[in-house]
């Protein structure tokens, strides 16, 4: 394959391209393996890289890169520097090197942005009766490979199941696309609907990997689809709006919780932690429940110091909180407990970070949960939750310690962080 095929093209910035690699979090691994499939969606990586300043100078000079348009060759000074600042001895040539991490990361950038759109797209149509189509385009030419030039052309409804694990890029340096069509695009180029005889059928095979530390995994792929690339970046970045009817009976099938852990867990047993967490004295003293919305935002602010706050947690990361938001998220019977919020995310107990997956969407979330147990004057011991995904502050619980099934099933994932006594 010539490096003129394998670059990224059409480099015009989009927004929502732009946002979802702004928001991915750094993650030092030590192969492409550690993280499987739809894990990178959440997950900056880049093999080998194991220092986060490292990650965080190659994340910025990408981030230009789908910003800015720039090209593959200016990708590759902003590398050379990034290199020698570091002082990083990566494997593989630079040529070789530069392009697989540019190309894959801006693809898998694009390919998530123009999900978001495709998918406000279909619900737009869906909404006056109508439904949106997408077409494979695959680029015909000596560099194509076989399977995927057999797609071209095949034109299939946007929540057809075909497409949740056939959406390209589709592999290493693949350069195919999918166009949205209304019904009303159909008929002006004389595209016709694929019949369901015609489609193609997904032939499972199992892909043997090997992981960092030299064991084996079998990754279930498509055939036709590169090991690594059997699945869709944007319903695991967005989640897919044709599901979200299904939620809440994925809530309900789920006991109440739409999320499932995935990828390696470890748990609190599994570290030889105490089964207990300790219980903090707290001298402070709870309010009132507030009356209304209004109420429940005056509280916040007075927790918070103002319209918002971005707290420093131990792991040496941010959440930042806003007023405005959290209030409309929060019964007002929550008010009395909002001292409380600087607690659990200054001085936690412990942090813990875990892959979920949205059992209704299909959305991939990389989740902290912030956890720490605290003696009020109201009650013995209260168990504080909160929980954040990509720096943003997402709910948060309060359960009394007489529950410590409920305890224990939050500590799993990966410990961040781990309070000294």
């Amino acid at each position: 394959m010539s490096e003129e095929a394998a670059t990224v093209g059409d480099p015009l910035p989009f927004v929502e391209a732009q946002d979802y690699f702004r928001h991915k979090i750094n993650m030092p691994t030590e192969a492409w393996t550690d993280l499987r499939e739809g894990q990178h969606s959440r997950g900056f990586v880049i093999a080998g890289a194991t220092k986060a300043e490292l990650l965080t100078d190659m994340h910025a000079a990408l981030q230009k890169a789908l910003d800015e348009g720039t090209t593959l060759e200016t990708f590759r000074q902003d590398f050379d520097q990034i290199v020698a600042r570091h002082g990083w001895s990566y494997k593989g040539s630079r040529g070789w090197r530069t392009r697989v991490i540019y190309d894959t990361n801006l693809r898998m950038a694009r390919a998530a942005g123009h999900w978001a759109q495709i998918d406000r797209a279909a619900e737009r149509e869906r909404s006056r009766g109508r439904t949106l189509y997408l077409r494979y385009g695959a680029v015909l030419d000596s560099s194509t490979r076989p399977e995927h030039r057999a797609w071209h052309g095949l034109v299939l409804p946007a929540d057809h199941p075909w497409w949740r694990t056939h959406t390209p890029p589709n592999g290493w340096w693949c350069r195919c696309t999918i166009t949205a069509l209304t019904e009303r695009d159909l008929a002006r180029y004389g595209y016709s609907v694929t019949p369901d005889d015609q489609v193609p059928p997904v032939t499972m095979e199992e892909r043997t990997v090997r992981l960092a530390d030299g064991s084996t995994e079998v990754w279930p792929t498509p055939a036709g689809i590169d090991t690594g690339f059997g699945y869709h970046v944007g319903r695991a970045a967005w989640g897919q709006s044709v599901d979200r009817r299904a939620m809440d009976a994925a809530a309900i099938g789920a006991k109440g919780r739409p999320w499932e852990r995935i990828g390696r867990v470890q748990t609190w047993q599994d570290l030889g932690l105490p089964d207990t967490l300790p219980v903090d004295a707290w001298s402070g003293e709870l309010g009132e429940a507030a009356a209304d919305r209004d109420g429940m935002l005056k509280r916040l602010m007075a927790v918070l110091g103002g319209p918002d706050r971005t707290f420093r947690t131990p792991d040496g990361e941010a959440v930042h909180v806003t007023a405005e938001v959290l209030a409309d998220h929060l019964k007002p019977d929550r008010a009395p407990f909002l001292p409380l919020l600087p607690l659990v995310l200054e001085r936690p107990a412990e942090i813990w970070l875990a892959w979920e997956r949205h059992v209704g969407t299909g959305q991939i979330a990389l989740r902290k949960r912030f956890v720490r147990v605290v003696r009020t004057e109201r009650q013995r011991g209260v168990l504080i939750v909160a929980q954040t995904v990509g720096g943003r502050f997402e709910g948060w619980t309060f359960i009394p310690v007489r529950r410590p099934s409920y305890l224990n099933d939050q500590r799993q994932g990966t410990l961040l962080y781990r309070r000294e006594e």
